[in-house]
């Protein structure tokens, strides 16, 4: 359990008067007279939805708090006064924005609405942290759809490349954390054209952000408009160019009900993109790739043995400049991604509102390990990804700016907000061509192994005695599910029309032992084995045929609560300067698995237990006489002795045997089997586990999900066979948070003070 404590105390330079956390407020004033306009309405619209309104007070001051960032419409209206609509205001998260409006006395003749359009400021007024913020109109006119890409327009950022996770001010990418509508997320964020701003912090946090020590990425979504429209957009790079992206992207948004003023009071906003492409990620060097002829050749025949030589060698190693092209792009590196997004805003009344965002993501994307682009990219893995997500806030907004009569309260503008989210992250990893068909990976084919005596010969008697069992091959089938690396035997005379029947003694003795490669444990590929000199090319480029030998999976799912409560505090008036104070409590528990096999340690330990409970050793007892062929002699022939105990853990020797119909005291020839007639439940936990053929968590050791405990790993036995199980528990840490903040004006000089107290508990026994 980790506690920390934050106390931030930041001083920073400015000139406005009255200054709060994302607000907008102004001064309303005579035109001609510059005289304050006491008790005006002023009215906030989003997207020609009504969002809220105040009136002015004695000083003609009116201040909008705890408000989304966006883009606003603001109107002034009063009595006797032309209306004023000040279009495209822009409340930039984080920032209080001045807006003062000037409106004209126009009693005597009716000249409807004045329309203005907002003036960026030149220079923020409110820049009390570091960093930058990117609004919609910004994000439709730059060059990129990528969010990393936008972000690193701000000073600090950096990417590796665009798409690529970002560092802020040199800080790992870990350390930087992303918000969206006030919830922090883990998993894939939204598409570009969802984004109504994107703010980046790279210093001088406010009390309201924690657990990060790199920077804040936060993201205001759009939201539903008051009339009906949408938006459709295609792109192609199809015979274009060597990438074929392509993008499919709808947008809807309206009114589901409107009030009798026609104003909306149930809104939605939904959007859907498709995105695929060849290569995601366009290299900035050539790629260099075996041409398809020169690699039919190679998989036809990747090894060879030099004459006069009996150690293989693979084919690739004798390629020249003319057997590879030299691309533009990254081959066989196509990904495709779905993304919807859907926005649900209510207004219950004037001071309740509702809001409900959620998303949902989908990628499949080919990735190449290391070492494979030259000669085996064809078979490059896969990664698929799954997010699933859902944020519901409301807020509820209870105190006006003023009395009734324009007098300044001393509290004004105070609300509080209620936030729950949830995500769930799927994700997986394997092979492309057997995918969960985990005996698959390391099959090569059908060995028909025999288990022949060995004699050796007494060098004091001259006599022959029985020594050993050797496993030799009597027939090989190899398998098309793996036919590369079936080819691999095509060398040594094992191919699919090469037998090796008769090949072998029935009895092998130093006169005749005259063949190397009949002993299984000598063959160049077996079942889950390969010599380790056939893998790769120059020590660097992966051999063709090569199988991905990982499957994974995992799932995260954040739970989150968020509580603020904020308000305005004007000790002297409006004119006197304003704190604007934030409360606020912050809850998070996660909940994260994975889960990852090595297939093809698989076949090797199916090899080593299948018959454990016989092969143990040889007794001193004679079990017979044998006239060994060829030597006129005769010898005594030993036989295996059963162990009175064995690993009372291994219980594949049984469940195999259960599963293909042989009895206990006979031989399985496991290279012999069919991947159909293996599983894993026919291991056991600890078997598995001593090999180190698996990692997991939040799992059991099949990869069924856990959700016990973390005694329970310590105590938990499998009541079909009494043996303990190993289940691991989920990593369920807890993050906690409650913080103040304070930001207020003394003459020229803005102050921001908050202090926060953050709380980590791994929720589960950890080292001292």
């Amino acid at each position: 359990m980790l506690r920390s404590l934050h106390l931030l105390l930041l001083f920073f330079v400015g000139t406005t008067v009255a200054v709060s956390q994302t607000s907008l407020s102004g001064k309303i004033t005579d035109d001609e007279t510059n005289e304050p306009i006491i008790s005006a309405t002023v009215v906030l619209f989003k997207n020609e939805v009504q969002i809220t309104g105040t009136i002015t007070d004695f000083d003609g001051n009116y201040s909008f708090s705890n408000i989304d960032p966006g883009t606003y419409d603001v109107t002034v209206s009063y009595v006797g006064y032309t209306d004023v609509k000040t279009t495209g205001v822009q409340v930039l998260a984080g920032k209080a924005i001045k807006l003062d409006v000037q409106i004209t006395e126009g009693a005597l003749i009716d000249i409807g609405v004045v329309v203005k359009g907002y003036r960026v400021p030149l220079i923020q007024q409110d820049n009390t942290t570091s960093g930058g913020v990117i609004t919609s109109d910004q994000i439709k006119n730059l060059p990129s759809r990528s969010i990393s890409a936008l972000a690193a327009t701000t000073a600090g950022v950096s990417s590796a490349d665009e798409g690529d996770a970002l560092s802020i001010r040199g800080s790992r990418a870990v350390n930087t954390d992303y918000y969206i509508d006030g919830i922090r997320v883990t998993g894939a964020l939204i598409p570009e054209t969802e984004i109504e701003q994107l703010q980046v912090i790279t210093g001088g946090m406010e009390a309201k952000y924690g657990d990060a020590t790199g920077g804040i990425i936060s993201i205001v979504t759009k939201g539903p408009a008051n009339r009906f429209s949408g938006n459709a957009e295609v792109e192609t790079s199809e015979f274009l160019d060597e990438f074929n992206r392509n993008l499919v992207g709808v947008s809807l948004t309206g009114p589901i009900i409107k009030n009798k003023k026609g104003k909306s009071i149930l809104g939605y906003r939904f959007a859907g993109r498709y995105t695929s492409s060849g290569d995601d990620d366009p290299p900035a060097v050539p790629i260099y790739r075996i041409k398809d002829s020169k690699l039919a050749e190679l998989e036809a025949n990747p090894t060879f043995v030099q004459d006069g030589g009996n150690q293989p060698q693979v084919t690739s190693e004798q390629l020249g400049p003319e057997d590879v092209d030299v691309l533009g792009f990254r081959p066989f590196e196509g990904s495709n991604r779905l993304d919807v997004t859907a926005k649900l805003d209510a207004r219950v009344s004037d001071a309740i509102d509702l809001s409900f965002t959620g998303a949902y993501v989908n990628t499949y994307n080919r990735f190449t390990p290391g070492g494979w682009r030259t000669l085996n990219s064809h078979n490059n893995p896969v990664s698929e990804f799954e997010s699933y997500r859902g944020n519901f806030r409301f807020r509820h907004r209870i105190g006006g700016q003023s009395n009734e009569g324009g007098s300044t309260s001393a509290i004004q503008n105070a609300s509080y907000v209620l936030q729950f989210g949830y995500e769930t992250n799927n994700r997986s990893t394997y092979d492309y061509n057997h995918e969960d068909n985990i005996f698959n990976y390391g099959y090569i084919g059908k060995f028909d192994v025999d288990w022949v005596p060995v004699f050796n010969r007494n060098d004091t008697t001259g006599l022959l005695e029985h020594a050993d069992y050797l496993r030799v091959l009597r027939g090989y089938d190899p398998s098309s599910v793996n036919q590369v690396l079936a080819n691999y035997n095509l060398p040594f005379g094992f191919g699919p029309e090469e037998g090796i029947n008769g090949q072998v003694p029935d009895i092998i003795t130093p006169e005749n032992f005259m063949i190397p490669t009949f002993a299984l444990d000598n063959f160049s590929v077996i079942n889950g084995r390969q010599d380790g000199r056939l893998t790769s090319a120059w020590n660097h480029h992966t051999h063709v045929g090569q199988v991905y030998n990982s499957n994974s999976k995992g799932e995260n799912e954040l739970y989150t609560f968020n509580a603020n409560v904020a308000f305005d505090f004007l000790p002297g008036g409006s004119e006197k300067g304003r704190h604007n104070v934030e409360l606020g409590l912050y809850y998070e528990q996660r909940t994260n698995r994975s889960y990852t096999v090595a297939p093809f340690g698989l076949w090797v330990l199916a090899r080593q237990r299948a018959n454990e409970h016989l092969e143990q050793g040889l007794t001193n007892d004679v079990i017979g006489t044998i006239n060994v062929p060829g030597t006129g002699e005769e010898a005594e022939l030993k036989g295996y002795f059963t162990p009175a105990s064995i690993d009372e853990t291994n219980l594949f020797y049984r469940k195999l045997r259960e599963g293909i119909g042989v009895p206990l005291d006979q031989w399985v020839n496991v290279d012999g089997l069919d991947p159909s007639q293996l599983d894993l439940s026919m291991f056991s936990a600890r078997a598995l586990n001593d090999r180190g053929f698996l990692g997991y968590l939040g799992y059991d050791y099949l990869g069924n999900e856990f959700n016990g405990t973390f005694d329970d790993f310590f105590s938990t036995v499998d009541p079909a066979t009494g043996f303990r199980s190993f289940p691991v528990a989920p990593n369920r840490p807890i993050y906690g948070a409650a913080y103040i903040q304070d930001k207020f004006t003394f003459k020229d000089i803005i102050f921001r003070i908050g202090l926060r107290v953050d709380r980590y508990d791994a929720n589960t026994r950890v080292l001292k």
